[in-house]
């Protein structure tokens, strides 16, 4: 009686690990070591994953929805689109958007005293779901200390940076 009621443990713990395992484990894309290019556009599906130094992610990113956090290490820019879908990004070194990028989807940006880089050749920015399409650069506003996030809402009505009071 006690073997059988060990194996049925052993057993719904093996199949509980494999049904979630999706849900506990974070990927990593790219690499430390060496550069490690996405073939093609990324949708990030995992709950915590990273952005390696080496990670090249050439033809964007997509997070599936609010529940992704991905930390950003990669040296390299981005290109192509950067959908957020009201997940986080957490930077750990700059992000640099190249001519051929575009960010939507409403979320957060944690900066970390990290920059997000727009492309110097763009003064108009399309971020999709505005009903008029594009954002333009109306005005500036220099922080009197160094921001620590950058947020703007999910329907892309707003932007925020916020530093910490002290």
């Amino acid at each position: 009686m006690f073997k059988v009621c060990l194996v049925k443990k052993i057993i719904f713990l093996i199949f509980f690990i494999y049904i979630y395992k999706p849900f506990l484990s974070a990927a990593t894309y790219g690499s430390d070591s060496t550069v490690a290019a996405e073939l093609s556009y990324t949708l990030i599906t995992d709950i915590e994953n990273r952005i390696a130094n080496y990670g090249l992610m050439g033809s964007g990113f997509s997070f599936f929805d609010s529940s992704i956090s991905c930390s950003f290490d990669s040296i390299f820019p981005v290109t192509g689109g950067v959908f957020f879908n009201g997940g986080r990004l957490i930077l750990n070194k700059d992000l640099i958007l190249n001519d051929n990028s575009c960010i939507g989807g409403g979320g957060k940006v944690f900066g970390n005293n990290y920059k997000l880089n727009f492309a110097d050749s763009y003064s108009t920015y399309n971020f999709s779901g505005l009903p008029a399409g594009n954002i333009g650069l109306l005005n500036t506003q220099s922080l009197a200390a160094t921001a620590n996030s950058i947020d703007w809402s999910y329907d892309n009505s707003y932007v925020v940076a916020g530093r910490i009071a002290g």
